[in-house]
């Protein structure tokens, strides 16, 4: 259980997200990131690398992290890896953030992941409801806090243009905030939240038969009654959660 009485001075602030693992992709990302936010006027989405996020901010106290990488180890410890594409851009309405889309598919993923994450971080850990994640709209954000009218603009020159890409997610990780010295261009900032560490996915086989979509292999593993009667306790990437049967008991669903 997080001790909500340690003092701030004794507390780290966290975040949950799922960034690319191919050094290329990321680079790519980036670039694209620092020229969205130099034609939007604000550097603030530069704050971190090009991410999924599955689990907002959130603080921890120090001497208790070592519960927090458990928990995170027994989560990964039956997922596996699975597709992530990207394809597109898109904007959230009165949010005045840019960003590049998820596949339906990988969205759905990625919602189900967030999930079970967010399942077990409250019954493992305790955090607090408004510390958790409650829905997901997977996105990487290329730009945010952008004036409307110069949103508008920016995004006209994007919503049209073609981009594909994507990896095979294997791994979560542990982003923690940290100090940077104020880079003298705001726009070639380097990333004030930084990888923690990496939690990999201990079920390394793919999960996926030729000739099948990955969603029609994944629907092998549980029955939709089960789904619903069995407790969730894990999440297999390419599949629905891990579960174990607790007479009476029903899960948090999906």
């Amino acid at each position: 259980m997080v001790d909500e009485t340690a003092p701030e001075t004794n507390r780290s602030r966290y975040f949950i997200a799922l960034l690319p693992n191919d050094d290329d992709l990321t680079f790519e990302l980036r670039e694209m990131m620092k020229s969205t936010c130099r034609e939007c006027e604000n550097p603030s989405a530069l704050s971190s690398p090009p991410h999924f996020t599955i689990q907002k901010p959130f603080t921890f106290p120090d001497n208790q992290k070592n519960e927090l990488y458990a928990t995170l180890e027994e989560q990964t410890r039956t997922w596996r890896p699975f597709r992530i594409d990207l394809s597109g851009f898109g904007t959230f309405q009165g949010s005045n953030v840019i960003f590049i889309k998820a596949s339906e598919e990988s969205a759905n993923w990625i919602k189900k992941l967030s999930a079970s994450l967010k399942w077990h971080l409250k019954n493992n850990l305790h955090l607090r409801p408004r510390d958790l994640t409650h829905n997901v709209s997977p996105h990487i954000t290329l730009a945010k806090q952008v004036k409307k009218e110069t949103l508008d603009e920016v995004y006209a020159g994007l919503e049209d243009m073609p981009f594909e890409n994507g990896w095979t997610l294997d791994r979560l990780c542990l982003m923690r905030a940290v100090g940077r010295k104020r880079a003298e261009d705001p726009f070639e900032q380097e990333p004030r939240w930084v990888v923690d560490k990496e939690f990999v996915f201990k079920c390394q086989r793919y999960h996926g038969k030729k000739g099948k979509t990955a969603a029609q292999s994944a629907t092998q593993y549980v029955s939709p009654q089960a789904r619903v009667e069995d407790r969730y306790v894990g999440y297999r990437g390419f599949g629905p959660p891990t579960t174990v049967r607790v007479r009476g008991e029903k899960g948090p669903g999906w």
